[in-house]
């Protein structure tokens, strides 16, 4: 008799974790209450029920039920699955079929997809089977697909929204980068939140290691009292397993890399880099052949990506600037005040921190949702309706050799699908004025 599945959400991991589990033999169910008008892969073992949530279905037994993480586990029908049986996140599911996989997972709230897709290029260009994959795009049950028996080098990143829906969830190396207030439209707490991003080291034990940033307070006063795995600890400021010694990067004693071999901007890039070299390391790639694979990384879009010149004024696209702290890292990238472009869905997030660092800001435009509450904070921002708007204004401001940056602070669900979107569009807008004018 076929095994059953239950998978909640479709999007890209839904319908993933769908052709993985017909893949081997389970009949499978996907929901969702959006109506799906071209799914993206059909099988005669795939029953898609859309338009709705249907708590009728849970009459039936099912071996494994998947949640797609777009899914708030406060949905009613999420809080009638998990009284039936524990639920699943497709990454987790995904690594049920895969043991010979070595996984490492990043978490924190922000510079998640730069280390990922950093540490992801170093396996490629280290090892024969290197990839990234998870909340950055790829999902790992498409890896698993393409890959079943390969032994892959998987760096992967996992948001706080999968970490809840963790149970055997055991990653080689991981870490959680940095921790701040986030997604408090979601989490009841802040205490909540940074819980659900140390479910992380659940289950990992001796022969695992887990990479600590002892430089964020947040993490510091949060952690676990005590460690069932390996620890490593890492630093830009102090004595540490990882460190920066002058224009050094030293991991336990040794040199690792050069502060020059690395191409991309600002000291949290720098961080970034050294937890990929550190998680490479401890899975066995060579230190020698880390400067290679470092300098020849091409950066990630929609992060501090430079866009084009108009005018004489270089236009950056900072839309994954999803809540203050990453707007805060934008600011402190570039050497002099620039002109900053924010504003979008609210998080419920307080914005008071952006105020210390108001002589970093030249001149400020802001849209959106939160339009209103930061013109209460910052009184001199001029109030538009839209993005574009926001630009024309910007660019009304700027002269030649000063700098505009879309750095939000916020989502992008008011206006835009994502900050994908939101990104995609703020380019399109700065590459058709830099060619017209």
């Amino acid at each position: 008799m076929a095994l059953k599945a239950l998978i909640l959400g479709g999007a890209r991991s839904g319908f993933a974790a769908s052709k993985l589990a017909c893949s081997r033999g389970y009949d499978v169910i996907l929901m969702d209450e959006a109506i799906i008008e071209q799914p993206s892969f059909t099988h005669p073992n795939l029953t898609i029920l859309d338009g709705g949530f249907r708590e009728d279905i849970l009459n039936h037994d099912f071996d494994v039920i998947i949640k797609n993480p777009g899914i708030p586990y406060t949905h009613p029908f999420v809080v009638a699955c998990e009284k039936k049986q524990p639920i699943y996140n497709e990454i987790e599911f995904a690594c049920f079929f895969v043991p010979q996989y070595t996984l490492c997972a990043i978490t924190g709230t922000n510079g998640k997809t730069t280390t990922t897709e950093v540490l992801g290029h170093i396996f490629k260009t280290c090892t024969p089977f290197g990839i990234s994959a998870g909340n950055n795009g790829v999902p790992l049950s498409q890896v698993v697909l393409d890959h079943p028996y390969d032994p892959m080098m998987v760096s992967c990143e996992i948001a706080a929204f999968q970490l809840l829906d963790t149970h055997t969830f055991k990653p080689k190396v991981a870490t959680i980068l940095n921790l701040t207030p986030d997604h408090l439209d979601v989490f009841p707490s802040t205490v909540e939140y940074y819980q659900a991003k140390w479910r992380i080291v659940s289950n990992l034990d001796e022969t695992d290691t887990f990479i600590l940033n002892i430089d964020d307070e947040n993490i510091m006063n949060s952690k676990p009292k005590d460690f069932k795995c390996k620890v490593l600890t890492i630093s830009l400021t102090q004595d540490a397993d990882i460190m920066v010694m002058g224009h050094k990067i030293i991991m336990n004693g040794r040199v690792i890399f050069s502060k020059d071999e690395v191409p991309l901007e600002g000291s949290h890039n720098l961080f970034n880099v050294m937890v990929a070299a550190a998680m490479a390391i401890v899975v066995g790639v060579e230190p020698m052949k880390l400067s290679k694979a470092i300098s020849s990384f091409k950066g990630v879009p929609h992060r501090i990506e430079y866009v084009n010149t108009i005018h004489g004024v270089k236009v950056y696209n900072d839309s994954k600037a999803t809540n203050v702290e990453a707007t805060i890292v934008a600011l402190k990238a570039f050497d002099h005040p620039i002109h900053c472009i924010m504003g979008g869905y609210d998080k419920h997030l307080p914005f008071d921190l952006l105020k210390d660092y108001e002589s970093k800001i030249a001149s400020l435009v802001v849209y959106g949702e939160t339009k209103h509450q930061l013109k209460a904070l910052f009184p001199q921002a001029i109030v538009v309706n839209t993005m574009a708007e926001a630009l024309h204004e910007s660019l009304k401001i700027a002269k030649p050799k000063e700098v505009i940056v879309l750095s939000p602070a916020c989502a992008s669900y008011d206006q835009f699908k994502n900050f994908e979107d939101r990104g995609d569009q703020f380019k399109a807008l700065v590459n058709n004025l830099a060619t017209s004018r």
